[in-house]
């Protein structure tokens, strides 16, 4: 499941910066971009959420994996977005599953997992539309 999401994440960072690069932005790329930035806040937030609430180690190593690796592609969307002069939305620290946040332990696992399968099959529908 990790290499999946990795593979997700490195793809889309690529798309992103061919698309923006390759050529100007018209309102859809931009949108793209702007939608790009607050799903990988989420990411980041919920992860953050794994780590306090979770209750398997596979459930936490998700978590800082996701922390780690959308934190990263965020700041690589944010330089790109600044070079093509596009401003992202801020930082909110209220992203995220407001049902997850109510949870703990094995029942958080079991939602966090759910919701992370779910967002990131999404994510690949946006990006392969994005693409095409």
């Amino acid at each position: 499941m990790h290499k999946c999401f990795v593979s997700l994440l490195a793809t889309g960072t690529f798309f992103v910066s061919t698309i923006a690069l390759a050529q100007g932005l018209n309102s859809q790329d931009r949108k793209f971009l702007e939608e790009s930035a607050k799903g990988g806040m989420m990411e980041v937030h919920m992860g953050h959420m794994a780590l306090e609430k979770g209750k398997s180690e596979a459930v936490k190593s998700f978590g800082q994996r996701m922390v780690n690796d959308h934190s990263k592609a965020n700041q690589e969307l944010t330089e790109l977005a600044r070079r093509k002069g596009v401003v992202l939305p801020q930082d909110d620290s209220t992203v995220g599953s407001k049902a997850l946040s109510i949870t703990s332990g094995a029942l958080f696992d079991r939602g966090y997992t759910k919701t992370m399968v779910s967002d990131h099959e999404n994510d690949i529908k946006e990006f392969e539309k994005e693409v095409s």
